[in-house]
């Protein structure tokens, strides 16, 4: 992927108010928002490159990868409800994962959009985004 390609990504997802992050084919992280990285505290050279057993906890790790396997095999949109305690809160939120097909090296980019449960319409909302974008990089 060439770097303004990267770059233009990097700021369409940096816009959206949730979080949002891209793994590549070895399930690396390859893209993160800046809201990802606020609520998991961590810095942009943290994360990506590496994988969730890297970087999360054993449990939020293998509750990843189970959602990240549904949605390789399946190849279907895979739509979650979870809830997480932040700051000694609970909330929930949804989340979206799906596979984009994509050329030039990588086949294919597995992105996770997630946000409050309230604003579910923002998060299929901004999949319709994601989807366009990569059908028009596709198509060229």
């Amino acid at each position: 992927m060439k770097p303004l390609q990267k770059a233009l990504i990097q700021k369409i997802i940096d816009k959206f108010e949730g979080n949002v992050s891209f793994k590549n084919s070895k399930r690396e992280y390859f893209f993160v928002n800046e809201q990802w990285l606020r609520l998991s505290n961590l810095k942009r050279e943290e994360v990506i490159g590496k994988t969730d057993n890297e970087i999360l906890s054993l449990d939020n790790a293998i509750r990843a990868e189970k959602t990240d396997m549904k949605a390789f095999e399946k190849q279907i949109p895979i739509e979650y409800t979870n809830s997480v305690i932040l700051n000694g809160e609970r909330i929930d939120f949804i989340a979206i994962k799906f596979v984009i097909n994509f050329g030039s090296g990588e086949h294919f980019f597995l992105c996770t959009i997630a946000d409050f449960l309230y604003n579910k319409e923002k998060v299929l909302a901004f999949r319709k985004i994601i989807d366009a974008f990569f059908e028009r990089k596709g198509r060229r």
